[in-house]
């Protein structure tokens, strides 16, 4: 007989604060809201009801045994759960409990686990079907059941095996190794030597351990199971993998040591095909490509930035095997790339590849860009063909900053009518007078007015460049201090204040216009600083010499040539 779990539901009050309206509105409001309430709670404790089943194998032969978890964690009774749907296919061999807890944003949570040791009791695709907890149900699983091999008899208290995922392989490409250890007997102070191999490279996987039925003997089966890699074309030899270990009679009596050891296995490797085009070899089962943007390109102006990343993620590979992905170079647009990373990601199924490349895109100019395609081929060990990783091409267009223009109305000629009457030339004779005597006044008034303005206008001169000398002092302390956001900041308020008269002055238009290279060099230096995803600390000491020495050249040639390449500076 199993028991049957029992579903728990909860509730909480909530206060609320009514306006003084009528009470019809009031009871309508507070049902409405009250209803709001209670079905985020309902929908609160069914996500928090969920129970979650998971096994430790999903493939398995015949004799074998694993593992099934149930893990609740809303304090759900897992021994009330009804397994009758289980005994049909499987035999229950043991069963454990644990119970953990933690601590997050200030809250306890209580973990119960409920692992129930299975074997199978027939071969082929077996399901354990979704089981009923509380309010809710687990999710099904599918377990592969294979023939047990007909070579392993009982015929010892330990024994061990090995074998490889196949016989042949690609150069480079992932093997998988399985060894096994079967014992029915207790043991101590086990240990595993394994030779090297000097034309292959290895990393240890995930293992298990479990129980295996033979001849009606039960066995505990410790697996390891090791990823190798190939680099050489040929044969390769995996050589014997021993185990050594102490028989256990009691807790304090040892008894003799024993020794094992796997049989040698031959592996053929194959080279590189000649069907491969001329790229980095990326023998895998599944290579795929995405790219990420911080900002969406379609909508970046000039001077903003975006960040680029592209991922790519290969199966059966180790991580330093896949290429980088160069960014490309596109007039009007800056690209400053991160350097590639890469990380291998180990389960219990082999090895996956994992390639960040990241890059950093300023755009500079405006029109229409369009960025290239991204296209990486790979060798599909299974199907054994080319196949190609793509991103596709895309165009943006990058709108140049509106600026107001003035327009003046051109002026129409007229020519006097030859039917001018003399009256009307008499007229015209005062009128030129009177214009003549306005003019001559305005002329005085305004010479008046400037000669009264002059000192104000000298005060102000004096006060701006004053302003300019605090701001340009300022610049140069934060050049020094190595604060490059900062520094920046006061470079562009300080151009404007020199040169009010360009548009938009800045790092790129002031690397453009400089003639000095150390200037343009540590411009450069701090817009990488600014820009690169991942940067050292920058030192803007030779950035402050250089502007000091631009400065003091753009005030020389303002007093000695006509023409100055840049706009004059305000002086000091």
């Amino acid at each position: 007989m199993y028991p049957m779990i029992q579903a728990a539901y909860w509730n909480e009050n909530s206060g609320m604060k009514v306006n003084k309206i009528n009470n019809s509105e009031r009871v309508m409001r507070l049902f409405g809201s009250t209803l709001v309430v209670l079905l985020c709670l309902l929908s609160a404790a069914v996500t928090q009801a969920a129970v979650i089943a998971s096994v430790d194998r999903g493939s398995l032969s015949m004799g074998d045994s694993f593992t099934f978890t149930l893990t609740a964690t809303a304090g759900e009774d897992l021994n009330r759960t009804n397994f009758s749907a289980l005994i049909r296919d499987f035999e229950v061999r043991s069963s454990s409990r644990e119970s953990s807890f933690s601590y997050s944003g200030g809250k306890q949570q209580a973990s119960n686990k409920l692992r129930i040791v299975l074997a199978p009791k027939r071969t082929g695709r077996l399901v354990i079907p979704a089981l009923s907890v509380g309010g809710s149900n687990t999710t099904a699983i599918t377990v592969m059941v294979r023939e047990g091999r007909a070579d392993l008899n009982a015929l010892d208290e330990i024994f061990v095996e090995a074998e490889v995922s196949s016989t042949t392989v690609y150069v480079q490409s992932q093997l998988l190794y399985t060894f096994r250890l079967y014992r029915s007997i207790g043991l101590r102070d086990a240990d595993y030597t394994w030779a090297p191999m000097d034309n292959a490279s290895k990393e240890q996987l995930e293992g298990s351990t479990y129980m295996k039925r033979i001849d009606g003997v039960d066995y505990q089966v410790s697996e390891l199971r090791f990823a190798i890699f190939p680099q050489e074309s040929g044969t390769l030899e995996i050589p014997p993998l021993e185990f050594v270990g102490q028989l256990g009679r009691g807790m304090f009596e040892r008894g003799p040591t024993l020794r094992r050891q796997s049989d040698a296995i031959k592996v053929k490797v194959l080279p590189i095909p000649d069907a491969y085009p001329g790229a980095a070899w990326i023998p895998t089962t599944q290579l795929t490509l995405t790219e990420d943007w911080s900002v969406d390109p379609a909508t970046l102006g000039i001077g903003d930035s975006s960040t680029r990343t592209i991922t790519l993620r290969a199966g059966g590979l180790p991580g330093s095997q896949l290429p980088p992905v160069n960014a490309p170079e596109l007039p009007g647009v800056k690209v400053y790339p991160d350097m590639a990373k890469s990380e291998d990601i180990t389960g219990s199924k082999g090895i996956d590849a994992l390639g960040i490349n990241s890059a950093a895109w300023v755009v500079i100019r405006d029109g229409e860009y369009v960025i290239p395609e991204v296209r990486i081929p790979w060798w599909d060990v299974k199907a054994r063909k080319v196949r190609y990783a793509t991103l596709p091409s895309r165009t943006i267009s990058v709108a140049a900053s509106a600026e107001p223009q003035s327009t003046a109305p051109t002026p129409v000629a007229t020519e006097p009518s030859s039917s001018m009457t003399a009256a009307a030339a008499h007229h015209n004779y005062w009128r030129t007078a009177a214009m003549i005597i306005l003019c001559c006044w305005l002329a005085t008034t305004l010479w008046l007015l400037r000669r009264r303005a002059a000192p104000v206008e000298q005060a102000e001169v004096s006060a701006k460049a004053d302003t300019e000398s605090k701001i340009f002092k300022q610049l140069v302390a934060s050049c020094k201090q190595g604060n490059a956001n900062q520094s920046r900041q006061l470079l562009q308020d300080w151009l404007r204040m020199v040169y009010p008269e360009v548009a938009n002055p800045g790092l790129d238009w002031l690397q453009k216009n400089a003639t000095d290279n150390a200037l343009a060099d540590s411009l450069a230096e701090l817009e990488s600083s600014l820009y690169a995803v991942k940067t050292d600390t920058w030192s803007g000491k030779a950035l402050a010499t250089a502007l000091k020495q631009w400065r003091k050249q753009q005030r020389a040639r303002r007093a000695n040539a006509k023409t100055p390449e840049l706009p004059p500076l305000y002086p000091v």
